[in-house]
């Protein structure tokens, strides 16, 4: 009795939930042949072009597979995902759904609510445009709504649309395989290896980091300065060493990098986009040069756009 009550203080004191309930996982295998594979300790046997579902608590993990070794760090609340150890190419891809009969116009409104997929991308060596997205991470997220994914490899994508939600964009993650058949199938076009092509080879040792730093080359030193506090906040979440608490004061301060991009914004010096031009008329006006501005703008963009997206993600490559 005295030694279960230890082992309960004992999780208590390091941060555990010990009524949290673990989130699904798919440990997938791509490959035509089975693996094994060592995940927090324990092996598991993956038949050839299969997975297995595991539940995973928030906290540190480990995983290993083919003499490598990584960590990664799952918040709580995280969705889930697919776990990858081969590193192998997955692809998220997205389709439309609405009600027929509603009076839109379905190819309309197809285009209108799916440009944000729009994604051009490499396939074999081929490049290829559609409404996809690729991946090789360690870790593949379930994301909710916006560059998610609802179903599962080995799952079939249904329309889940309804009196209530008449209009869905719902995406699927594929294996590399199953997706180039679904090219074929829906466009008629056969992606096969570009001449002298070669799958690059890919190890735990050089995985990039889950959340890329942010390069900026903003001519405001403000904005520049802003994103290297970022990214700091963000090497800090990857630390080994950082503990559960802290992860999680630091999320929450990232939550709100909006309100702090937007002094740092206030503080770049005002910068002019407006060009005297002369009219037919030949008076002389002053006219805003859109292309100037769009490229002030669009490193700010850039890191802005990364932002929202990092801080919707659950899990963590620790370094």
């Amino acid at each position: 009795m005295k030694k279960s009550l230890l082992v309960v203080f004992i999780m208590l004191l390091t941060g555990c939930d010990l009524f949290e309930s673990g989130v699904a996982y798919t440990l997938d295998n791509p490959k035509n042949e089975p693996i094994t594979v060592n995940l927090d300790g324990k092996e598991y046997q993956l038949p050839a072009v299969g997975h297995i579902s595991v539940e995973l608590k928030s906290g540190i993990h480990s995983i290993a597979y083919q003499g490598e070794s990584a960590q990664f760090y799952i918040f709580k609340d995280g969705k889930g995902g697919l776990i990858n150890p081969t590193l192998s190419n997955y692809y998220v891809n997205y389709s439309f759904y609405k009600v027929d009969n509603d009076g839109y116009d379905r190819e309309k409104m197809t285009n209108e609510m799916m440009l944000s997929y729009r994604n051009t991308d490499t396939i074999l060596g081929n490049e290829f445009s559609g409404y996809f997205y690729k991946y090789n991470d360690l870790v593949i997220e379930k994301l909710g709504d916006t560059r998610g994914w609802s179903f599962d490899v080995d799952e079939e994508q249904s329309n889940v649309v309804s009196s209530t939600s008449s209009i869905k964009i719902i995406g699927k993650i594929f294996r590399e395989a199953a997706f180039i058949k679904l090219i074929k199938d829906e466009t008629g076009t056969e992606l096969l290896p570009v001449s002298g092509y070669q799958q690059p080879a890919r190890s735990f040792a050089n995985i990039a980091l889950f959340y890329p730093p942010l390069t900026m080359k903003h001519e405001c030193a403000q904005i520049n300065q802003y994103f290297d506090g970022m990214n700091k906040q963000l090497t800090e979440l990857q630390s080994v060493s950082t503990d559960a608490s802290a992860r999680e004061e630091v999320r929450k301060q990232l939550m709100h990098y909006s309100s702090g991009l937007l002094q740092a914004k206030q503080q770049c010096p005002k910068k002019d986009f407006f060009v005297e031009s002369v009219n037919s008329f030949g008076a002389t006006n002053r006219v805003l040069d859109g292309d100037a501005r769009n490229a002030y703008e669009r490193p700010e963009k850039e890191a802005d756009a990364a932002m929202k997206w990092m801080t919707n993600r659950y899990v963590f490559i620790l370094k």
